[in-house]
């Protein structure tokens, strides 16, 4: 809220009165930066697989409008965010948990490449900076022709891959504005196959992480849950 960052609420169409509720949910002070917007917004009608949601996230239009800064990203019902992120945080060009896939050396998914396991990380929960996003972003407009025939074209479908892809040709062609954090950065911001002592949100931890370290993950976003329900009943009584 300090940062005077903005948010943005996409959601299908059936998803319309959950969208609004979380509108109505923020403190009004929040709502005149909030926007609440539909796939229709941006061309998608009917049904949308993840395929094109994917690329509706490589595409320039989606961040556009949201403010100045950095963007975060958080996908679905399986984020929960812990904190804000860090001011070092803040400065890296892409960041995101280690892919499973990277973590436990298994093979690469098809037409994903290793590399991109030291530039970038899962786009569950995801921090991208603006000038990135603009240089490497879909140009066409979501939903028009050329724009599926881009997403049809612009290989791997995943967005964070295809994002990490693109910071390591940056990272070899020395342009200085964009670099690829450390590893220790990128399991330090969001956990999910490694444990973490701090991160900003947690994605999927359920399905990877031991019981114990998703219950000490989920303690401080909790504490901070019963602590403004109690302060709300001390206001109303």
């Amino acid at each position: 809220e300090t940062t005077g960052w903005g948010l943005r609420v996409v959601h299908a169409a059936p998803s319309a009165p959950a969208a609004e509720a979380v509108l109505a949910a923020l403190p009004a002070r929040c709502r005149a930066r909030a926007d609440v917007a539909s796939l229709e917004r941006f061309g998608l009608k009917g049904r949308v697989d993840f395929k094109l949601i994917s690329c509706l996230w490589k595409t320039r239009a989606y961040y556009e409008g949201i403010g100045a800064g950095p963007l975060l990203v958080a996908g679905g019902d399986d984020v929960i965010v812990r904190r804000p992120p860090s001011a070092a945080e803040l400065n890296e060009t892409f960041l995101g948990a280690p892919w499973a896939w990277c973590d436990y050396g298994g093979k690469a998914p098809r037409t994903c490449q290793r590399v991109a396991c030291f530039c970038g990380g899962n786009g569950g929960f995801s921090l991208r900076s603006p000038a990135f996003v603009a240089s490497f972003g879909l140009h066409a407009k979501p939903g028009s022709p050329q724009w599926h025939r881009a997403c049809e074209r612009e290989r791997p479908y995943a967005d964070d891959v295809w994002f990490a892809h693109r910071l390591h040709k940056a990272v070899q062609r020395r342009d200085s504005r964009f670099r690829a954090a450390s590893q220790h950065v990128l399991a330090e911001f969001a956990a999910e196959t490694r444990s973490a002592a701090d991160p900003a949100a947690i994605h999927k931890t359920w399905d990877y992480l031991p019981a114990a370290d998703v219950v000490a993950h989920l303690e401080a976003p909790l504490r901070i849950v019963l602590a403004t329900r109690n302060a709300s009943k001390v206001d109303s009584a």
